[in-house]
């Protein structure tokens, strides 16, 4: 039974990437996205829009939080010929970037169709792509960075999150921090 529940939370999360990289197509025009990190914090937004942080298990990680879950979904959806990851070379010294594309647009309408079936859900794929799908992964990592250590009570003010993230991403300044939170609550991502 336990197996049986696993599978079908993997399926649901499933549902979900290919949900964002179809919806990402439908307003980027692209029909990729360029970055794991960029995947990871867009379903790390939905997943606290759709209230279903719990489900999805996300953890401060380098990179701001990330999810174990949704990374095994992506890699079962590899596995299966789904979703082709590819690195793309970005010509500086050791320089590449993750693309995510859907390979089996087919299979993965079927999916979708079949397994995500929450308006909530659906809902707040359309307004996380649409406030959040133009920014840059780096962006994304210090936007989710700071929405997490607020929204989970970690720190309770801008200076106690510039304090934390100097420390330990010492790549964003006090400036670009603060800009982060002002921008979280513009877009009504953050109380």
């Amino acid at each position: 039974m336990l197996d049986q529940v696993l599978v079908m939370r993997t399926l649901e999360v499933a549902a979900i990437v290919l949900q964002v990289l179809e919806e990402y197509k439908k307003r980027r025009g692209e029909s990729s996205i360029r970055s794991m990190k960029k995947l990871q914090k867009l379903i790390y937004f939905i997943s606290e829009k759709a209230r279903i942080r719990n489900e999805l298990v996300y953890r401060f990680h380098y990179y701001g939080p990330f999810s174990k879950r949704v990374a095994q979904a992506i890699d079962i959806l590899r596995w299966l010929g789904i979703l082709e990851c590819k690195k793309e070379e970005l010509g500086i010294a050791d320089g590449w970037i993750g693309v995510i594309e859907v390979k089996d647009e087919k299979v993965a309408k079927y999916i979708i169709k079949k397994i995500l079936n929450n308006a909530e859900i659906y809902k707040s794929i359309k307004e996380i792509v649409e406030k959040l799908a133009q920014k840059s992964a780096r962006e994304l990592e210090l936007l989710s960075s700071v929405h997490y250590l607020l929204s989970r009570g970690i720190a309770d003010e801008k200076q106690q999150v510039i304090d934390i993230l100097r420390e330990i991403k010492p790549y964003f300044s006090d400036n670009e921090i603060k800009t982060a939170v002002e921008e979280l609550r513009r877009l009504k991502l953050l109380n």
